[in-house]
């Protein structure tokens, strides 16, 4: 199944491409992305909570809180797009069973290309399906591969650099306001006296 780098990773850079929701909301509810794998802990895997009930009442929340004009809809629609990430992410990485405990059916897609370095041949591997069941689990689990590690280091890296390009910003402002000479201060603009009329104008 996918790491929790990918789940951590992938969902929210596609959400904050798309630039419809605060920083804040892609950032703090990104853990919800990997919620879906405590089912590790309370069987069956890829069942319980790695199915489509749960993204469907965050759905139906968002909706009536909307409905109602509360501004949690949007925490909850985003939690809704993150734990929809993963059951889609999982099905096409060992399968799920998305309609338990009504259907205790595993789903799955699978894709692969695999490429043969001396001759350049393509061989593509397409696999879907259903069988009856849960997926097993395995006895061991590359909890983080190798590539996931580059990810996560090409993220951490463009964070670090976002930040301190932010920080530079800020400094260089901060110091050229310190250094900006003080103008004489502006005097309050007087008031025109309108002319008095005598007794006898009109």
């Amino acid at each position: 199944m996918p790491s929790f780098v990918t789940h951590l990773v992938i969902p929210p850079l596609v959400l904050a491409s798309m630039g419809l929701v605060s920083w804040r909301y892609v950032v703090f509810l990104a853990p919800v992305a990997v919620l879906p794998d405590l089912d590790f802990f309370i069987p069956p895997h890829r069942a319980f909570l790695t199915n489509v009930w749960w993204p469907v009442l965050l759905g139906l929340a968002a909706w009536r809180l909307r409905h109602h004009g509360r501004r949690e809809w949007l925490a909850a629609a985003v939690g809704c797009y993150y734990w929809s990430s993963h059951v889609l992410m999982d099905l096409f990485v060992g399968g799920v069973v998305p309609f338990w405990p009504f259907l205790d059916r595993t789903f799955l897609l699978f894709l692969a290309i695999v490429v043969d370095t001396r001759t350049l041949e393509r061989e593509y591997v397409a696999e879907a399906g259903t069988y009856e069941g849960i997926p097993a689990v395995s006895e061991t689990f590359v909890w983080l591969s190798p590539q996931e590690v580059a990810i996560a280091a090409l993220v951490a890296a463009t964070l670090v650099a976002a930040l301190g390009g932010q920080w530079l910003a800020r400094r260089r402002l901060a110091l050229r306001a310190q250094a900006a000479p003080a103008g004489p201060p502006a005097s309050a603009p007087r008031r025109k006296e309108r002319p008095r009329r005598g007794k006898g104008s009109r």
